[in-house]
């Protein structure tokens, strides 16, 4: 675990975004990049490439919270997330997990020290369950996928390089071949090959289905159904957006 662990929050309410940030400024060891309402913000913030850990906090609904969730760490694979405001039950946690975060907090339960204690442990890298149940109920899905799941070649993962993962996040902040070539330094020719290998790696046609539209809302259940469909996945949301003033 990195002796300072760098923080960013992401929620769509602006008072949490403040509330959490006046508190976690005074922790030791750890350091507030930012708070943002949306992940377009936090890629253009230009700390996202810092954050060990990025804290979400969705008064959307539950699913839009997993596809943003799932849309981070397709953009930010390092990045350890942890949700809070999970409603009560195993759903809502299961759901997050799934897409990738390393704790889900209960909402009206936990508390701001069980907050930091999550923080803390995803950055070494721990995924934290707030019971036994939720551990269970994992452990139940795993298993009926692997009885009902017919057995299929295994999927190589495409394997990004930093400059072209670098490349995906200018798009995903709405930049145009050009608008990326003078941010990169680079020849517009160049940038052009890099966005061509991106789709070509990623088994998509268009940018529009690489990530969402910059300040649209994208429907989760049709991006849901594309993504599984082209790429044969199981369960894989996609990731809705909300605009905030912030």
């Amino acid at each position: 675990m990195p002796s300072t662990i760098h923080v960013s929050i992401l929620s769509d309410s602006r008072i949490l975004r403040e509330a959490i940030s006046s508190r976690l400024i005074l922790e030791d060891g750890i350091e507030l990049l930012g708070a943002v309402g949306t992940v377009r913000d936090l890629l253009q913030s230009g700390r996202a490439d810092r954050a060990e850990v990025v804290l979400i906090h969705s008064t959307s609904a539950p699913a839009d919270t997993a596809q943003i969730t799932w849309e981070l760490k397709r953009l930010l694979p390092s990045v350890r997330v942890v949700v809070a405001g999970c409603r009560r039950g195993e759903a809502d946690a299961v759901r997050a997990i799934e897409a990738g975060a390393s704790a889900c907090l209960e909402n009206g339960a936990a508390t701001y020290r069980d907050l930091v204690d999550a923080v803390r442990a995803a950055a070494r890298g721990q995924v934290t369950s707030p019971s036994l149940e939720i551990l269970a109920e994992i452990g139940r899905r795993i298993k009926s996928l692997s009885e009902t799941r017919e057995p299929s070649p295994p999927q190589s993962t495409p394997e990004l390089s930093a400059r072209e993962a670098e490349v995906v996040r200018l798009i995903a902040v709405g930049l145009a071949n050009k608008q990326i070539a003078r941010r990169l330094g680079i020849k517009l020719s160049t940038a052009k090959n890099h966005v061509h290998n991106v789709l070509h790696k990623m088994n998509v046609k268009r940018r529009r289905d690489l990530v969402g539209s910059p300040g649209r809302h994208v429907e989760p259940e049709k991006r849901v159904k594309q993504v599984r469909k082209r790429k044969g996945i199981t369960h894989q949301p996609g990731m809705v957006t909300t605009r905030s003033t912030f």
